[in-house]
């Protein structure tokens, strides 16, 4: 062996392209109300409020109407797009083709847009009305004096995160709210923080609580009939003021009808080259068009959570 061979050692590079840690797509999406739409705005549904039977109390008497209050709720379109950009010339000089990962990449951006959207709208004024000149705010009523909010120091003390207690004040809400959970199911978006909390209470991980395992591989996917999805996207779309005038994430928990997703136009992809740019690069670009809004503030319970 010569000594001189160190003079020919190469450098291999590889040929593959890994995305890094991130959500991937929609997580949301399944989990409410959607419709497809044209136009400005859309109203995806038109409410009809609940009458009350009268008895009757003597014969042949004029007959008392019971009016019903009708409403529209109304969902309003945003439009989103992804572009990126990959030199011909680049390419001839690198290992592998980068454009599948790319556009791997771009779908997970706007699947993660598409959450943001439906969280955003959970907490968010509604436009009602005829042609959505009315209002409703979700409001910061707790659910003690009838509202929709579970305080942060629900069932304790002090300020907490996500405990039973404030598990069983979201299902009893829903409850005293009428929602028939015979035939609708609670879903809870937790981010990261929110499920360790829960993983601390006892009542949640020890069998002598269970008639079967809650946990499955060291997540909790469903517990006191409510199904849980995780999502770190909360942490940024749910942040707000709790009711002690603190830092808090508002975790939504809701049935399917209680939100809707408006899709103007679903993401699509778009593969091509850019003859009007020097170089002529290929364009990797999705664009979308959605909108989000609570359909009744019922079906929607806010837990704050420090």
């Amino acid at each position: 062996m010569s000594a001189n061979l160190i003079n020919l050692r190469t450098i291999q590079f590889s040929d593959k392209f890994a995305l890094l840690s991130q959500q991937y797509g929609s997580r949301l999406q399944g989990l409410v109300g959607q419709g497809q739409y044209q136009g400005k705005q859309a109203s995806p549904v038109n409410q009809v409020a609940p009458t009350a039977a009268v008895p009757v109390t003597e014969r042949f008497t004029p007959i008392d109407r019971q009016d019903a209050n009708f409403d529209r709720r109304w969902v309003f379109p945003l439009p989103y797009e992804h572009a990126q950009l990959v030199d011909k010339f680049d390419e001839l000089q690198m290992l592998g083709d980068p454009k599948p990962s790319l556009v791997m990449n771009a779908a997970n951006a706007m699947g993660r847009a598409k959450d943001n959207v439906i969280l955003g709208a959970f907490f968010a004024t509604a436009k009602t009305g005829e042609l959505a000149s009315g209002s409703v705010a979700f409001g910061t009523q707790l659910t003690s004096a009838g509202g929709q909010n579970v305080s942060v120091q629900h069932g304790a003390s002090a300020a907490t995160n996500l405990t039973v207690a404030k598990l069983r004040e979201v299902v009893k809400a829903f409850l005293q709210n009428n929602v028939d959970l015979e035939r609708e199911q609670i879903t809870g978006a937790l981010n990261a923080k929110a499920h360790d909390s829960l993983l601390g209470e006892i009542q949640v991980t020890s069998m002598d609580y269970q008639t079967k395992p809650v946990l499955e591989e060291g997540r909790i996917r469903r517990f006191m009939g409510i199904n849980f999805v995780l999502t770190e996207e909360v942490t940024g779309s749910c942040q707000g003021t709790d009711d002690l005038g603190g830092s808090s994430i508002g975790i939504p928990f809701w049935v399917n009808s209680g939100m809707h997703l408006g899709v103007w136009v679903d993401q699509t992809t778009n593969i091509t080259q850019r003859t009007d740019l020097k170089l002529q690069p290929w364009q990797i670009y999705m664009d979308m068009m959605v909108g989000a809004t609570r359909i009744e503030e019922k079906k929607v319970v806010r837990v704050w959570c420090r």
